[in-house]
């Protein structure tokens, strides 16, 4: 086919592998052929470009330039004008005008997005932004369809979502989060399965691991923080914030209630630090306890609640009531998770039982984590299968004492909730509990552990 100048032409460039479109322009030198411009694969534009003839094949001559046109730059004489050009702003007002091939194969595209990418996208679609360029996938359109410089979203934003796509991990379902939260205490405990609706087939459900208790958010089970291995294990206070709970308030005694004393003369008492006391009345502000035939008040700040082994120790009339077991000295067993947790259930046995635990050599591994009374003799760490048949479990909560190094003042106990136990959180990995979980047991337990109404 004989080229004509001026005119538009469309062929098959065999060495390139790909069809192109040019308006041709001269021969420069013999065997090649000139376009100025042309159409790079028939979908980017040049200004001119030089051929090997004799890899031209199966060329057509162009005479409907609308296709071209929308590839053409603004004020090229062969570009045909939109009608909103030709009429006038006033003459295409209310009519839909058609839309561009360019804008109709990047819209197919960016629907594709996941949100918020998708509506982003689609707001910095820009027209006139590298026009010539028809998308013939989702990153050709996300690379051409707007400039990352300026939209909102910024430069880094969309070349990471270009990155992923490129990577072919953009529609990659990503991993559920899983969390579970820890629960040391026994109202963390029931009050975040009472929030999550969890009902537990046990009758004493924290009373299995204590104060390694973890509750899974999404299913309902709980178990050790080992049992949750790629979690993210919240404290009860970060659940309580990521939830908008309110959480739990500080306990104040009742009448009937245990006590024990923080400090020695405690409020201008003649009460000795440790000393356990029941409360005999409460007004709207002091709960009144009595020495030596004297009542004196008391605030919150001065008493924590006292562990069933402390009431124990002192109460044996028969003005209280006892609505748990009737517990013996060899009738139950106490898991815990470190030596220190076992030597401060043993201690507070012996003083409840009038016993004398002497040393011995058996000490507290994972699996000897029961203290229970051994061999007619003394309390100490027993594995599963040297438990009695009679023992039944206890919760350590009747031996170990929840000290608190904070007590909100009189003023602040209606309106700020209870800052619960020290957790962490972390990605839940046994290799790195191991060593760490014991001692942050029984830390919480006995150093960090706010006043919490606790059942007992």
């Amino acid at each position: 086919m004989k080229l004509e100048e001026g005119k538009w032409y469309k062929w098959y460039q065999k060495n390139h592998d790909s069809t192109h479109i040019g308006k041709y322009f001269n021969c420069p030198d013999e065997g090649f052929v000139k376009m100025k411009p042309w159409i790079v694969r028939s979908i980017q534009y040049d200004k001119e470009g030089t051929f090997d003839s004799k890899y031209m094949q199966d060329i057509v001559e162009i005479t409907d330039l609308t296709e071209i046109s929308k590839l053409l730059p603004d004020g090229h004489e062969d570009k045909v004008k939109p009608a909103s050009a030709i009429l006038g702003a006033e003459a295409t007002k209310g009519f839909l005008l058609p839309k561009s091939e360019r804008y109709l194969a990047t819209m197919k595209f960016f629907n594709q997005l996941r949100e918020p990418e998708r509506s982003q996208a689609i707001a910095n679609y820009t027209e006139n932004y590298d026009n010539h360029v028809i998308p013939d996938d989702l990153f050709i359109a996300l690379q051409y369809g707007f400039s990352w410089e300026d939209s909102n979203e910024g430069h880094s934003y969309w070349e990471n979502v270009c990155s992923d796509i490129e990577d072919n991990t953009y529609f990659k379902e990503s991993e559920p989060i899983k969390e579970a939260v820890h629960c040391p205490t026994q109202e963390e405990f029931d009050y975040v399965s009472e929030k999550l609706g969890y009902k537990w087939s046990l009758t004493y459900p924290f009373d299995k691991y204590t104060t390694d208790s973890c509750i899974d958010i999404g299913v309902q089970c709980y178990g050790r923080k080992s049992d949750f291995e790629g979690y993210i294990i919240l404290s009860f206070q970060e659940w309580c914030t990521e939830n908008n709970h309110e959480g739990l308030k500080p306990w104040v005694a009742q009448v009937g209630d245990w006590v024990s004393l923080l400090y020695d003369n405690a409020g201008g008492s003649k009460f000795d630090k440790g000393e356990t006391v029941r409360c005999k009345s409460v007004d709207y502000m002091y709960q009144y306890f009595d020495k030596e035939n004297v009542r004196y008040c008391l605030l919150p700040n001065n008493y924590r609640k006292a562990t069933q082994a402390e009431i124990d120790s002192v109460n044996k009339g028969s003005d209280y009531d006892i609505d748990k077991p009737q517990w013996t000295h060899d009738n139950w067993y106490v898991e815990v998770s470190s030596q220190e947790e076992a030597d401060m259930v043993i201690e507070a046995a012996d003083k409840m039982y009038g016993k004398t635990s002497k040393s011995n050599y058996i000490k507290y591994t994972e699996d000897w984590k029961y203290v229970s009374w051994y061999n007619g003799d003394y309390f100490c760490p027993l594995r599963t299968k040297s438990l009695s048949k009679s023992a039944i479990p206890r919760p350590i909560s009747d031996f170990i004492p929840v000290k608190a190094n904070r007590y909100p003042s009189i003023n602040d106990l209606a309106k700020y909730p209870l800052t619960p136990s020290e957790s962490f959180k972390v990605k839940s990995n046994p290799k790195i509990l191991d060593n760490n979980v014991s001692k942050i047991s029984s830390i919480n337990i006995s150093l960090k552990q706010k006043s919490k109404t606790k059942k007992l």
